[in-house]
């Protein structure tokens, strides 16, 4: 009892989604979010990203980066991210990727002509990089999040930063996650976390959205991709701060 007193306490109300519970309106409430943010032709977010890597003698280490997200639908795409090991930049204008690490001082390019869609399955499956949150922004965001999914529950209402959210639980079969959305006619995501509950650890992912703008002004240059004048250009792509941790970098 005193455990169901203090959820109230701190989730609050509910949307008519039964707190707690699987139901459709959960469901329900993750795909209005998806097909909210299809609706935005162009956009701009902040993100704090925290990603849990397993060391080879168990230790659990967390890697911290923030960075900012600039979309133009259906081929345009800046993404700057700054951690503990890296400092990167990546651009697609529709035609190529670029990617630039500040760290290293050195810079990849390759064709991929295309759609973002494109670029996020290009750079998992031939890169092995992750964008963050990049499979809540394609047009299959929903199918892709739904994949193997066997259970949503909703939680209740949360404040994340500051900002009403209903809290979303799914349990699929390779990870668990949950996801944070803004209460209300525009249901964009405010946090979202990952569990990989069958890898040694359960390391997790998180991002944190913030300053969102859903009518960015785009310069024409935004997705214009420059390297400093002392860059070298690289033959493969700069490995991200994962990478550089896992294999002992």
């Amino acid at each position: 009892m005193a455990a169901g007193v203090a959820a109230g306490l701190i989730y609050g109300g509910t949307t008519g989604a039964a707190a707690g519970e699987d139901n459709a309106e959960a469901a329900q409430l993750v795909k209005a979010m998806t097909d909210y943010l299809q609706t935005l032709e162009a956009f701009s977010v902040k993100v704090d990203v925290g990603t849990d890597v397993v060391l080879k003698t168990g230790q659990k280490h967390k890697l911290n980066s923030s960075g900012e997200v600039l979309v133009r639908r259906p081929g345009a795409l800046r993404v700057t991210r700054k951690g503990e090991l890296a400092d990167a930049e990546f651009n697609f204008d529709g035609k190529t990727l670029s990617i630039l690490s500040r760290s290293d001082n050195v810079y990849f390019q390759a064709d991929a002509p295309g759609t973002i869609d494109d670029l996020v399955d290009a750079l998992q499956n031939l890169y092995g990089i992750d964008l963050p949150a990049a499979d809540l922004f394609g047009t299959r965001a929903y199918e892709q999040l739904m994949t193997g999914a066997w259970s949503v529950t909703y939680y209740g209402q949360a404040s994340i930063d500051g900002v009403a959210c209903d809290h979303i639980g799914v349990r699929a079969d390779s990870v668990d996650w949950q996801i944070w959305i803004r209460a209300g006619d525009k249901p964009l995501p405010c946090q979202y976390v990952v569990t990989s509950k069958w890898m040694s650890g359960a390391p997790e992912h998180q991002v944190r959205f913030y300053g969102w703008n859903e009518a960015p002004e785009i310069a024409a240059d935004s997705f214009v991709f420059t390297p400093p004048a002392d860059a070298k250009k690289a033959e493969t792509a700069p490995a991200d701060e994962i990478t550089r941790l896992t294999n002992g970098e």
